[in-house]
C-alpha cells in the first residue's frame, strides 16, 4: 500500500545519494590527478625540451575548468563543499600559473634558472595545498558517504519490514474473506435446505388435508 510504496521509495532515494557521493569522490580524483600531470608535464618539458610536454600539458589545462565545474554542480547541495571548491579552483589556478612562469623562466634564461630554489619551493608549495585541499573534500565525503551508506541500509531493513508485513497482512485479509465467503455459502445452504424442507412439509400437508376431505 501506500507505506510500502512510500518506503521504496525512501529507499531508491538514499541509494541516489550513496552513488552521488561516489560521483564526487571520484570527480576529486579525477581533478587532483589532472593537476598533478600539468606539473608532471611541465617537468618533463624542463629536462628534455620536448614540446610535445607542453602540447600535452595545454590539454590538460583546458580540461581542468569542465572539471571545476562538474564539482561545483555535484557539491550544490553542500554549502562546506562549494566553500572549499572555491579555494581549491584558486590555488589551482594558482598552481598552473606558477607552473607557467617556470616554464617562461626556462624559454628565457635557461634550466637553471627555473630550477632555482624560489620558483621549485613555490610550485611545491601550491602542489602540496592543491593535495591538502583535496584530501580534506575527500575526507567529507567519505564521512557523508559511510552516513548515506547507513541510512540506505536502515531504510532498506524498514522497507523489508513494511513489504512483510504487507504481505502478512493481505494474505490474513485473504484468508478471512474466503472464510467469510465459505461461512456465507454454507448458510445460504442451509437456508436454502430448511426452505426446502418446509416446502416439502407444507405440500404433505396440502396432500394429507385433500385425503381426508
Amino acid at each position: 500500500g501506500w507505506l510500502s510504496y512510500r518506503s521504496t521509495s525512501d529507499f531508491i532515494s538514499a541509494q541516489k545519494w550513496v552513488t552521488h557521493t561516489y560521483e564526487v569522490i571520484s570527480q576529486l580524483e579525477t581533478t587532483l590527478a589532472l593537476v598533478i600531470e600539468t606539473d608532471t608535464e611541465q617537468r618533463g618539458y624542463l629536462l628534455t625540451r620536448d614540446s610535445k610536454y607542453l602540447a600535452v600539458r595545454q590539454a590538460v589545462v583546458a580540461r581542468i575548468p569542465d572539471q571545476l565545474q562538474q564539482l561545483q554542480q555535484l557539491t550544490a547541495d553542500n554549502p562546506t563543499q562549494q566553500q572549499a571548491l572555491k579555494q581549491l579552483q584558486e590555488l589551482t589556478q594558482k598552481q598552473i600559473s606558477l607552473t607557467d612562469d617556470r616554464i617562461a623562466t626556462f624559454q628565457k634564461s635557461g634550466l637553471s634558472a627555473a630550477l632555482t630554489k624560489e620558483p621549485m619551493e613555490k610550485t611545491e608549495l601550491a602542489m602540496n595545498e592543491v593535495r591538502a585541499l583535496t584530501e580534506q573534500m575527500r575526507s567529507t565525503e567519505t564521512k557523508l558517504q559511510v552516513e548515506r551508506i547507513e541510512q540506505a541500509r536502515t531504510i532498506a531493513r524498514r522497507t523489508e519490514i513494511v513489504v512483510i508485513a504487507g504481505s502478512t497482512l493481505a494474505v490474513i485479509i485473504g484468508l478471512t474473506a474466503v472464510f467469510l465467503v465459505r461461512r456465507d455459502l454454507r448458510l445460504r445452504a442451509l437456508a436454502e435446505s430448511k426452505l426446502h424442507q418446509n416446502e416439502e412439509r407444507f405440500r404433505s400437508m396440502i396432500a394429507a388435508v385433500k385425503d381426508y376431505s
